[in-house]
């Protein structure tokens, strides 16, 4: 598990390599963000968007359902107090 500040320097790390077309470094940061981080939502919503714009449907239906799932995990788990 990355500390804290390490997590937000990674994931924009890989934002850069996407927004510099350097699609197999940012899909490689953000598979690293989930494996340590499962709970990083933004990192599966970017796997996402790249398995989309790669033409890989299912694949990204994969990973933006497993974002919307721990969104209403996380949220509904605060909702109550836990």
């Amino acid at each position: 598990m990355f500390p804290p500040c390490k997590v937000t320097l990674r994931f924009n790390l890989a934002r850069t390599w996407e927004d510099l077309g350097r699609v197999f470094e940012a899909k490689r940061g953000y598979e690293k963000l989930v494996r340590k981080h499962p709970a990083y939502i933004e990192a599966y919503m970017r796997l996402g968007i790249l398995a989309k714009e790669a033409g890989q449907h299912s694949l990204a239906i994969k990973w933006l359902t497993m974002a919307q799932g721990l969104h209403v995990l996380l949220f509904s788990h605060l909702w109550v107090g836990g």
